[in-house]
């Protein structure tokens, strides 16, 4: 037995998102929301099983295989909030002072080639897009960090959350 993969898109005939297998026929893409469902037989027109509905193809992610606290399922596109402590040094005539506050940040999960795994692919890190690591800064692997955070959104539903 074959290991499905699972993804996600968001239908044509409603706008909500459905989960299952993907594939494409005809140059429309389509996912086939049955369990058993092999995508292989259904490549010829004409030759429909299953559950299965056209989506938008722009709206295809694929599933992590992880989940966050409250066991949603993470997909590529899924963004995340979370809150860190940054630190501010100034010197003066009696000595460093420090100061902190709070900001919020944001993380699009994505797939990255470089490692081959998933990872947050963009970030807003309070009012400015960044590129940094921003789990590793908590002393996690992306796998672990994520898995204590909950999803918030996604890029498609949600794009206000990563704008400036």
């Amino acid at each position: 037995m074959s290991r499905g993969i699972l993804f996600r898109g968001k239908r044509i005939d409603n706008g909500e998102w459905g989960e299952g297998s993907y594939f494409k026929c005809d140059g429309r893409s389509f996912i086939c929301s049955d369990p058993e469902c092999n995508t292989s037989m259904y490549m010829k027109p004409g030759y429909w099983m299953g559950t299965f509905f056209e989506i938008d193809p722009s709206t295809v992610c694929q599933y992590t295989g992880l989940t966050d606290k409250n066991g949603r399922k993470i997909f590529e596109g899924d963004i995340f909030k979370f809150n860190d402590e940054v630190w501010e040094s100034s010197y003066t005539a009696c000595g460093t002072e420090y100061d902190s506050w709070e900001v919020d940040n944001y993380g699009v999960v994505g797939y990255d080639n470089e490692t081959a795994r998933y990872d947050f692919c963009k970030y807003k890190y309070g009012e400015n897009s960044v590129e940094a690591d921003l789990h590793e800064n908590h002393g996690l692997e992306f796998a672990d960090f994520i898995q204590e955070l909950k999803v918030g959104g996604n890029i498609f539903d949600n794009p206000e959350l990563l704008r400036n």
